[in-house]
């Protein structure tokens, strides 16, 4: 087991030149991608540098996040079922490994059927309430879920969404 200062730790914003440094000095075939809260996100290894700096020759130049693997995870979102217990949506999602719990507040296709205030004050509270039971995990989006799960897509190795069904026409 390798402890202490031999774990090739490393920014997720280290060039990749620097990165191939400590690469060879750690002689592991392996760096760990960590993002600035010290959460891993990723991973590099020596054959994907290998195979990725044959394919662009400008590669050092780039980040270690731009070429890492990542972590697969599944996305659960919490739409109007906002509880932990009951939630068969959720329930799958803990089961099928690291999860990213998210809420996307959607103006853009809800159209005339805009909350009002007073739904907004509830949906405030009752996110908060909730955010606070799972530690502050929640991240929040405002937009087209098409162009939120977009970017998502982009920044995560996603392997599943999961969500509840809503019934509202403009929602399915």
């Amino acid at each position: 087991m390798i402890k202490g200062k031999k774990i090739p730790f490393v920014n997720e914003n280290l060039k990749m030149s620097k990165a191939l440094k400590i690469l060879t000095e750690k002689s592991l075939g392996i760096l760990i991608i960590r993002n600035k809260d010290k959460k891993t996100i990723g991973i590099i290894t020596d054959g994907q540098i290998r195979r990725f700096s044959q394919k662009n020759l400008e590669f050092q130049t780039l980040t270690v996040k731009q070429i890492m693997t990542k972590k697969p995870i599944s996305i659960h979102w919490f739409r109007q079922d906002l509880r932990l217990s009951d939630n068969p949506a959720l329930s799958a999602a803990i089961e099928s490994g690291d999860i990213l719990p998210i809420y996307i507040l959607d103006d853009i296709n809800s159209s005339d059927n805009k909350m009002g205030e007073a739904s907004r004050w509830w949906l405030h509270h009752s996110l908060s309430s909730l955010n606070k039971k799972l530690g502050g995990k929640i991240s929040f989006y405002n937009g087209d879920p098409k162009n939120v799960f977009s970017t998502l897509s982009e920044q995560y190795d996603v392997k599943s969404i999961y969500w509840n069904r809503c019934y509202e026409p403009w929602r399915i």
